[in-house]
């Protein structure tokens, strides 16, 4: 009985600090995000995140942070069905922590992630515009390759209050 409380015990541990760094990477992209924008004379305007294709294989997850203050926009257009799944870094510790002896990404999924399943996904997603508690994965549904094309980018407008999880 002790050893299955110790294996458990290490697990949250890894989870939470899985989440705190995940905490970390969100703000630090959110500052240099906003340090961009400020800048560049962007501010109130749309700012590129990623458009660069990316191949992803079976068993294999992307990831990647929501910007707080801004409203992000994800189009995702692939050769095989995806998933992209938008949650907190705390539930991305619970899948990435599930992943690992799982290759079933779905089933573990938290009950609370915002999922979209497809070769065509466009996404508007505004939660984050008061709160930096979000980061999405994505990840194949087919036993094939997946060759990713996406159009991700992110519009600041921040919230006038706490929005989301937060």
């Amino acid at each position: 009985m002790k050893r299955r409380h110790i294996k458990h015990h290490k697990q949250l541990i890894n989870g939470y600090k899985l989440g705190i760094l995940s905490v970390v990477a969100i703000y630090l992209a959110t500052l240099a995000g906003l340090f961009f924008a400020y800048h560049s004379g962007s501010l109130g305007m749309t700012v590129s995140v990623w458009n660069v294709p990316v191949q992803l294989y079976p068993g294999e997850m992307g990831f990647g942070a929501m910007f707080d203050a801004f409203d992000n926009h994800l189009i995702l257009n692939s050769s095989q069905p995806i998933t992209l799944a938008i949650m907190t870094p705390w539930e991305y510790g619970s899948l990435y922590n599930c992943a690992s002896t799982n290759y079933n990404y779905s089933s573990c999924l938290s009950a609370n992630a915002t999922v979209y399943r497809g070769s065509h996904i466009n996404v508007w997603f505004n939660l984050s515009e008061g709160c930096a508690g979000y980061v999405y994965v994505i990840y194949s549904d087919s036993d094939n390759p997946a060759y990713i094309k996406p159009d991700v980018s992110a519009h600041y407008n921040p919230a006038a209050k706490i929005t989301g999880v937060c």
